[in-house]
């Protein structure tokens, strides 16, 4: 931007925030010292209260002329252009400022000579008239004439004179259109002299100016077909016609701006004699007036196309809206123009409760930012963020209010969200702990008696690492259900931790509790009767009294965990087994590889044991092995499980994952634990080739080698989804060709002996 122009930036009480080099050389303050000062101080003192006038009415932007003063508190003449505008929560006001002391000056000897020049043409006017009363008596005496010819030419010559120190550039041209005065101010605007340019005609005073020669200003009062677009702000006043144009030509093709202004000469008989034409470089005051014109043009875009509602209310000389943007219709429902028409329309739309908040604003509380509902013309309420400046008069009367108002409903329901899912479980509903912990805090100092049940689901663990989270999370809802069920006020009723529950109740007995326990333990009871197909589920409960204050709460709550962890000690092991039970039972239900499975493979395996000296309780947990090795199945989803054709890699990842679940599920089950380690070992290969371990040889337990090939034999023995059952020849090949890969060689024989034995005793 032109280092000419002066850019102060303030605040609406006029406190400056930023300012550019220009005004630091301008004013000789740095910029530390003018972020200490307000416009105020820059003004001259017989200035301050005009500049507060101005200042209030930036609001469309102003243009006016002061007097400053430097540091040193001399003074000097500005232009001065500013607007207000807003930037997000602020209101600004930017200050274009032009120092004018040369113009000023210039304007001063423009008019001392102006003065001399009216001095000058009375004088000629005397002249003219001494001429006029004496032509009849000159009339036929032509050395006579030929003396008024000559003082007439000595009269355009002072007139020359004057015109030569005018501040504004001037050419004077004659009847002939040829340029007889050209004055300094011209030679410096168009670099051309006098001696290049007097005496010359066909235009060539445009020159300069247009690049070519064409008629002037001055052809205007010649020509009736002149073209007139390239001037603009065209006024004619008797002989004087003033216009603007844009000269391309001047500064070396730069251009300029211009102010034009031609009068015609006549003498009196009315007859033109010459031509005058003055001209003003007014470059910087269009391009500052452009700035400002583009700055507002640029900030009432931004108004109307933001998504918030922007608007402004004035009190005079009735109150009414004075602006308001397009944003209105979509967050209110009503138009602009219905705002424009009705100043009530937002009386009505404002939620009567909410309409104390806008009206205090009236009496002097104001309250620049407020959180109002808004019924919109549909019917529905929209919570509103509104944001308020007020405008006051030089008498400090408050005169308009400006605003900004944002549709926060969105912001609402999420501020509603989050506040509910502090205070609740996301995944049973119930109030969570953090809530829980309030209520704790709130019957602290009750003197009326507390009492706190607390309840801990068995087997969570296990459930989440065989079924999945979403079987676990499940349960939870199950048992929140069949809690919200039994205390119907459940404002106590929360989830405190992974697989904790706990009830605090007030006004009760221990008798109460006791109850209470009895009645959830029913409950959950009669839910593992009516869904046998589901894991079981399997409270452990405790609870504690707090009578007449005699404990705070935090002892409380100890008491009630003891007591409940007391209970889940002595029934851990049992609660765990019936789980495992359960897995068994919902195994043998839905999984038609179960069915006889089981039995045959204990049968093979206990002639397999006895072949090999196996001692009694060995064979023993070969049978449990033979029984509970695909434990893990009930893990894997029935669309695996039952797939009719063969598995993708994921699915076959998938179901491999069974050896690991089942092996966590034994771990959980005392009478299962021997064999858990040969449950997750039991689809090792020989060759090192199998899951999950990759073991191989003899580092995979006896139990798991034999278990492999009776399983392998059982399955090819019977139909599956995507196959049916081999011939007995095949099988027997299909088992010696693995011999060494998948199974042991040696025990491969070895049940082949005794599946010949078993097949040749069933054929006859």
């Amino acid at each position: 931007m032109d280092s000419r122009y002066i850019f102060i930036i303030l605040d609406e009480t006029g406190r400056i925030l930023e300012v550019n080099g220009a005004a630091q050389k301008a004013y000789g303050y740095s910029l530390e010292e003018f972020l200490g000062l307000t416009i105020y101080d820059l003004h001259a003192p017989a200035t301050t209260v005009e500049i507060f006038q101005h200042l209030q009415q930036a609001n469309k932007g102003i243009l006016f002329e002061t007097l400053h003063r430097r540091k040193d508190q001399s003074t000097f003449p500005v232009e001065v252009a500013a607007n207000r505008f807003l930037t997000g929560e602020n209101t600004l006001i930017l200050c274009i400022i032009r120092d004018i002391s040369h113009r000023k000056d210039r304007e001063l000897s423009l008019k001392l000579s102006q003065e001399e020049l009216m001095a000058t043409i009375e004088e000629l006017s005397a002249a003219n008239e001494q001429l006029v009363a004496t032509e009849e008596e000159l009339r036929h005496q032509y050395d006579e004439l030929q003396r008024s010819r000559d003082e007439l030419a000595t009269l355009y010559q002072q007139q020359s004179d004057i015109i030569e120190f005018l501040p504004d550039a001037t050419f004077i041209l004659d009847r002939e259109q040829r340029v007889i005065a050209w004055n300094r101010a011209i030679e410096e605007m168009t670099g051309v002299s006098k001696e290049e340019i007097i005496g010359r005609g066909d235009y060539a005073y445009s020159i300069p100016f247009y690049g070519q020669p064409k008629p002037g200003l001055v052809g205007l009062f010649t020509s009736n077909n002149l073209e007139q677009g390239q001037y603009q702000k065209v006024k004619r006043l008797g002989n004087t016609i003033t216009a603007e144009a844009f000269a391309p030509a001047l500064y070396g093709g730069k251009g300029a701006y211009l102010q034009l202004k031609t009068s015609l000469l006549t003498n009196a008989q009315g007859e033109t004699i010459a031509a005058i034409e003055s001209i003003r470089d007014i470059t910087e005051t269009k391009l500052a007036h452009k700035a400002l014109v583009e700055s507002e043009a640029r900030f009432r875009s931004l108004a109307e196309n933001a998504m918030d509602m922007i608007y402004r209310i004035d009190f005079q000389p009735i109150p009414h809206f004075s602006y308001i943007n397009a944003a209105a219709e979509k967050i209110t429902g009503y138009r602009p123009e219905e705002f424009y028409n009705d100043i009530n329309v937002h009386r009505r739309g404002i939620h009567p409760e909410d309409w104390p908040l806008v009206a205090s604003v009236l009496e002097g509380e104001f309250n620049p930012k407020a959180t109002i509902r808004w019924r919109h013309q549909d019917g529905h309420l929209v919570w509103l963020e509104v944001f308020r400046v007020p405008v006051y008069d030089h008498a400090g009367k408050l005169v308009a209010i400006q605003g900004i108002a944002r549709d926060i409903n969105e912001r609402k329901k999420l501020e509603e969200k989050l506040l509910y899912l502090s205070q609740h479980d996301i995944v049973t509903g119930l109030h969570s702990r953090s809530f829980f912990e309030e209520e704790m805090a709130r019957l602290e100092g009750r003197a009326s008696n507390v009492g706190l049940i607390m309840i801990d689901l068995d087997g969570l663990k296990l459930i989440n690492d065989t079924f999945g989270h979403k079987a676990g999370d499940q349960m939870l809802i199950e048992v929140a259900n069949i809690l919200r069920g039994h205390f119907k006020d459940n404002l106590g009723l929360a989830r405190i931790g992974g697989d904790e529950f706990a009830i605090l109740l007030t006004n009760c007995t221990k008798e109460d509790l006791t109850e209470h326990a009895r009645q959830i333990k029913k409950l959950i009871k009669q839910y593992n009767n009516n869904y046998p197909e589901r894991p079981p589920l399997s409270l452990s409960i405790g609870f504690a009294l707090r009578e007449h204050n005699e404990k705070n709460m935090s002892q409380l709550f100890t008491e009630a965990d003891n007591s409940m962890y007391r209970e889940k000690l002595h029934r851990d092991t049992s609660s765990r087994s019936s789980i495992v039970t359960a897995m068994m039972k919902a195994l043998e239900t839905r999984d038609f590889i179960t069915e006889g499975h089981g039995e045959r493979m204990e049968l093979l395996l206990k002639k397999v044991g006895k072949r090999l000296g196996l001692t009694g309780s060995q064979i023993c947990d070969l049978r449990l092995f033979a029984q509970f090795h695909d434990i893990g199945k009930v893990g894997i989803p029935d669309k695996i499980l039952f797939k009719p054709g063969p598995l993708t890699e994921d699915e076959r990842k998938e179901m491999q994952r069974h050896s690991e679940l089942g092996y966590r599920i034994a771990q959980a089950a005392p009478e299962l634990l021997p064999i858990a380690d040969w449950i997750l070992k039991h689809h090792e290969w020989w060759n090192g080739k199998g899951y999950p371990l990759g073991l191989k040889g003899e580092e995979i337990p006896l139990e798991c080698r034999i278990l492999a090939i009776a399983d392998a034999y059982d399955a090819m023995c019977n139909d599956r989804p995507y196959r049916k059952a081999l011939p007995h020849d095949t099988i027997i090949q299909e088992l010696r060709r693995f011999a060494g890969v998948q199974f042991d060689p040696q025990l491969v024989e070895l049940m082949i002996e005794i599946i010949e034995e078993i097949h040749n005793k069933e054929i006859h």
